[in-house]
């Protein structure tokens, strides 16, 4: 998971793949949200790997 800039703009890029392409105002928010998107995946199959 990681973040490319550009001028005025950005990508988004998670396993090597380009997700979005977002203006360079919104790069960190939506690197954040993606961070904690996947943090959430990550405990709910812990979860359910325990029980």
């Amino acid at each position: 998971m990681g973040i490319a800039g550009g001028k005025g703009e950005g990508l988004l890029i998670k396993k090597g793949e380009v997700v979005k392409k977002l203006p360079e105002a919104e790069l960190l928010n939506a690197l954040r949200e993606e961070l904690l998107s996947m943090r959430e995946s990550f405990y709910k199959r812990k979860k359910q790997d325990i029980w």
